[in-house]
């Protein structure tokens, strides 16, 4: 039987990955930042909703407490560049090129995410992961082809 965790984590994927192909029939007809200003409203007033139905209410409130002035820095940081710097790069090259070469990059996150984890967090880097390294860059690569291959055989482009 396969484990929930992998169930839940393949649905986090489906999800993912009809993301960009929603965000680009958007993008035909209305602006990134209209996107992203809309997403935010939506996201957050379903946290609010989250948040005030469940036991997480109390919870939020003790880890603001917690929070240091170097706590509040840094989910700012992480917020201004892993979420909404990031966000203007994928639409703005979303909107004039092929999703799947621009999420198949985006989702080679791993090997970053492995890497810095090893450099910063001491987590084990194991044969088993750089293996993974180098799958994950062959399907990156073998995606990226997918709809390029046949302008690379293709001699009408060649200069004459």
């Amino acid at each position: 039987m396969v484990p929930t965790y992998i169930l839940l984590a393949l649905c986090i994927a489906f999800l993912w990955g009809i993301q960009p192909v929603i965000h680009k029939y958007l993008l035909k007809k209305i602006n990134a930042i209209t996107i992203m200003l809309i997403s935010s409203m939506v996201y957050l007033f379903a946290l609010l909703i989250k948040v005030s139905f469940s036991q997480t209410y109390t919870l939020f409130i003790n880890d603001i407490r917690k929070l240091s002035p170097k706590d509040y820095l840094i989910i700012t940081m992480t917020s201004v560049f892993s979420v909404f710097l990031a966000n203007m790069i994928y639409y703005y090259i979303l909107k004039d090129n092929e999703t799947s070469i621009i999420v198949s990059l985006m989702y080679s996150a791993p090997i970053f995410t492995l890497l810095l984890s090893y450099l910063f967090l001491n987590e084990r880097l194991e044969p088993v992961g750089i293996i993974g390294i180098f799958l994950i860059f062959l399907g990156v690569v073998c995606i990226s082809l997918n709809n390029n291959t046949s302008k690379l055989f293709d001699s009408s482009n060649d200069i004459e």
